[in-house]
Parts: C-alpha cells; sequence; structure tokens
C-alpha cells in the first residue's frame, strides 16, 4: 500500500487521517526529486537578533490575508499579533511575506492563515468532503508525482468518512477553544455544516462502522455545541447499533454488497479497519448522554460485547485478541468455527479482493493492528465510561499483543521491544521514507492456516499506514491517561 501525499484523505477521530491506498504487487519506478514546500510553518526567535526583521512564507500571491501570528508555548497562549502581508516576485513567483518583527516575547508561535487549514479545504461548500484522486492506472503509474496520472473520483467519500471528518472538527474545536477561539469556530461550524448535510440523508441499511461514527461524531459535536439535534443524532445512531447487535454480541455485515467476497475499495478498506467503532460509537454516546432513558440499553450492549464476545475468543486463543473477519465466504480455502461462529483472524488473500479504481482486482491485505488497537480502544471506552476493572484488564491485553506478547514475539511499534518488522518500503517519496522510531506498523498477516506471519518489507506487516498507526497511538493513550 503505497503511501501517496494527500491523494485520497479519510479521517477518523482526532490524529487519524486515513491515506487508504491499495497495495501494489510491482513496484513503479521511482520518481526524481522534486521540490517540497513547507506547509504551516513554525517559527520562533532561533537564528534573529533582537528586534531584527523576522519573515515568514505563508502563501502564494493569491491566497487571501490577513494572517495572525499564534502563540503556542512560551507565555499565555493565544493570538499575538495580526501581521502586515507584502507581496513579493521575480524569479520564483509571486508569493506573500509575513512580517512579524513586532513579535519579541521568546515563545513559539504558529502562523494561522486561511492557506493553512488543510482540512477545512477538504470540504465542499454543500458540506460533504470528496473521495479524493486515484490513479488512472496504478500498476502502471510512470510518475508519482505527475497530476496528468491521476482522475478525480467526483463523489463524496463514504458516510464513515464524512463521519471522521466531523468528529475531527468537533474535537479539534474543543482542543483550541482557548488557544485560538476564531479558529476552533471555523473548524466546529464546518463539522456542523457535515453533520447537517448528512442529517438530510436516511440512515438506511448503514453498515455497523457508518453506524459507530455516526454516533461517535455527533456525541463529539453535542458536546461541543450543546445542540438537541445532534444529541438526538447521537440517540438515533446508538437505537440502531443496539437493534443491529447480534446474538453473539457482535455486528455482522449482512447488507448488499458487503456479504461479497469481492467487495470494493470502500468496504473492504472498512472492514479491515472500522469494526471496532460499533461499541466505540455506543460508549461515546453512553458517556455523552449519561441519564438518557436508553443509558441503560447501551450499557447493555456494551457489556455483551465485552463478555460474550471478546470474552469468548479470549479463550478461544489465549491472548485476548478477536478475530479480523467474523464473517466468512464460503469460497475461504479454510476458516475457523468456534460454537457455530466462523471466523479468521487475518484476511484471506485467496477469497478477498481488492477493486481499485483505475486498475484490476488485486488480492489485499492488511496487518491486524486495525482489529486488535481498535478492540482494545475500545474495551478502554468501556472502562473509563463504566469502571469495569475487566474491560481494563481485556484492553491492556490487546496492547500487550501489539508491544510483543504474541507467538512471534515481536513488537509491532518501531524501535520498541523485540524483533520489529522490517519496514515496507514506500516507492513514492524521494529520498525514501527513513526509520520513523515509535511508529505503529501494521501487525501481522496469515496465510491459509491463519497463523500470524510477519513478512520483511512487505506491505501488509510493515507499511507506515496512519489508520493502523493512529488506532495504536490511541490504545497507548487511552491506558496511559486511565491505567
Amino acid at each position: 500500500m503505497a503511501t501517496r501525499r494527500d491523494l485520497f484523505t479519510t479521517l477518523p477521530a482526532l490524529g487519524v487521517a486515513l491515506a487508504a491506498t491499495p497495495a501494489a504487487a510491482a513496484c513503479a519506478p521511482a520518481p526524481p526529486p522534486r521540490p517540497q514546500r513547507a506547509r504551516d510553518p513554525i517559527v520562533n526567535h532561533l537564528g534573529y537578533r533582537p528586534g531584527a526583521a523576522k519573515h515568514a512564507v505563508i502563501a502564494p500571491a493569491d491566497a487571501l490575508g490577513p494572517a495572525s501570528i499564534v502563540r503556542l508555548g512560551g507565555g499565555k497562549p493565544g493570538e499575538v499579533a495580526q501581521l502586515p502581508l507584502r507581496t513579493v516576485g521575480g524569479d520564483f513567483g509571486e508569493w506573500k511575506l509575513a512580517d512579524f518583527s513586532a513579535v519579541r516575547e521568546p515563545g513559539v508561535y504558529r502562523l494561522s492563515s486561511p492557506i493553512h487549514d488543510y482540512f477545512l479545504q477538504l470540504q465542499d461548500p454543500r458540506g460533504h468532503v470528496w473521495f479524493g484522486v486515484y490513479p488512472r492506472d496504478y500498476f502502471n503509474l510512470k510518475d508519482a508525482w505527475d497530476t496528468r496520472e491521476y482522475v478525480l473520483m467526483t463523489r463524496p467519500a463514504p458516510r464513515y468518512a464524512q463521519h471522521f471528518f466531523i468528529a475531527t472538527q468537533a474535537l479539534i474545536a474543543r482542543l483550541f477553544a482557548s488557544s485560538d477561539p476564531e479558529y476552533a469556530q471555523r473548524c466546529l461550524a464546518a463539522g456542523v455544516r457535515c453533520h447537517d448535510r448528512w442529517a438530510r440523508e436516511p440512515m438506511g441499511a448503514l453498515t455497523s462502522y457508518d453506524l459507530g461514527t455516526g454516533a461517535f461524531a455527533a456525541a463529539h459535536l453535542h458536546r461541543a455545541t450543546g445542540n438537541i439535534d445532534q444529541a438526538a443524532a447521537a440517540r438515533a445512531y446508538a437505537s440502531r447499533l443496539t437493534t443491529d447487535q447480534t446474538i453473539a454480541a457482535d455486528w455482522r455485515e449482512t447488507a448488499g454488497r458487503e456479504t461479497d467476497p469481492h467487495p470494493d475499495y470502500d468496504l473492504l478498506n472498512a472492514r479491515a479497519l472500522y469494526p471496532a467503532y460499533a461499541p466505540i460509537g455506543l460508549a461515546a454516546v453512553l458517556e455523552t448522554l449519561p441519564q438518557d432513558a436508553d443509558a441503560p440499553r447501551w450499557g447493555e450492549a456494551l457489556a455483551c460485547f465485552q463478555h460474550r464476545h471478546v470474552a469468548a475468543f479470549e479463550s478461544a486463543n489465549g491472548f485476548g485478541i478477536i478475530p479480523q473477519v467474523p464473517y466468512t465466504p464460503a469460497s475461504a480455502p479454510r476458516f475457523r468455527e468456534r460454537e457455530g461462529r466462523r471466523y479468521r483472524y487475518f484476511i484471506d488473500t485467496g477469497a478477498t479482493r481488492l477493486l481499485c479504481p483505475g486498475t484490476r482486482p488485486i488480492p489485499w491485505q492488511a496487518g491486524n493492528n486495525g482489529i486488535v488497537a481498535g478492540t482494545g480502544v475500545a474495551l478502554a471506552m468501556i472502562a473509563r465510561v463504566t469502571g469495569d476493572a475487566e474491560a481494563a484488564r481485556l484492553a491492556q491485553r490487546h496492547w500487550d499483543w501489539i508491544v510483543g506478547v504474541n507467538p512471534l514475539d515481536s513488537s509491532t511499534i518501531l524501535g520498541f521491544g523485540r524483533n520489529n518488522p522490517v519496514t515496507y518500503p514506500p516507492v513514492d517519496f524521494t529520498p525514501q521514507v527513513p526509520r520513523i522510531l515509535g511508529a505503529g506498523l501494521q501487525g501481522f498477516v496469515g496465510a491459509d492456516d491463519d497463523q500470524p506471519v510477519t513478512v520483511g518489507g512487505y506491505y501488509g506487516s510493515g507499511e507506515y499506514w496512519l489508520p493502523q498507526h493512529s488506532w495504536t497511538l490511541w490504545l497507548g493513550a487511552l491506558i496511559s491517561a486511565h491505567g
């Protein structure tokens, strides 16, 4: 799964970007070096004499102003000054420079300008975010930096990605409420606009991760605004999740193409990464609306997930983790069966194809850290909301798997623990991506026998993929904060 700079972007919860791109069996030629321009510069006093003129490039000349400089540390956070903009031109084209010479106090500052609002620029005026762009022919990509090699997918991103955008904007708004209130309000308005756009759509046959991300987004948006309509939306998503929970206490996709062994790009990626959002969404709504009349039902659903579903597989494998795919097509070469349920811990490439826009279907895998860490996040949230010590213990067991308590004695956090996977070398960047210590890698894959395997340099084991890293980061943060 080669990473592409800003080509396909979706947004999980705060800090979780979905740069979801499929793996190629063959590598494209290494592109020649291209100049890189920094965005969102951080500016400080290093290298400047006291009182000397200080400048920063903030935007092409056609960008709007003015810009502000916002203190992040070294004093009272918040906006410090409005910056005059000066247009310069010549051999390098026209640019706007910001002069922040009037800022004399030590500290770390961020330039705030509309040109730097990357996530806000993803949004269409009607409220949704777009699917993005994709290669015309992935396996015959001649120049990864040539825009003619790509086609714009002119449809909104899938529903769960819209919910990620809403949740991210709500969380950013709360994070920056005191240090940059103007920016916080713009982020909040963007989240509300996206929420209102999708509130007009019927709920219909949504998947469990559509419902779970919807519950999570509506809950966090309500926390930021206090709006009763957003509380009602959170309640509606939570109600559907309790209704759709199976007798085995999980959420299986049984509608539409979800039962197809060859699902399309959106569905297969989501099934490999986001099943945990069903209990996470429920926990977020329960935490936001603890006095709601339906709160006991939500708590009961979470308890069933923990004690019936997760506990069943803890005894099945000895390590406490749950399967990657609870539902397995009949065409799978091999599956496991326990108490009438068929499942695999790892995606089976013999039965699963990724239908990529612009190219032929390919066998595809993802490491299992999205399932393991995601389930750990769900359990840690259940522990936080309910105070259940057993849920906290189970969350810790999922973290233990990631840091090395597994049959391969391998930690999948680079630079931490033993036997880290050999990283996958993305072909889209020159120079090559270095070893990023602390990166949460993909996890383990499996062959027909459904035993864990790590393959050196293989994308399914050793890729820097933000969804998997973000799950690992989220779980580590929850365990560190709440024990």
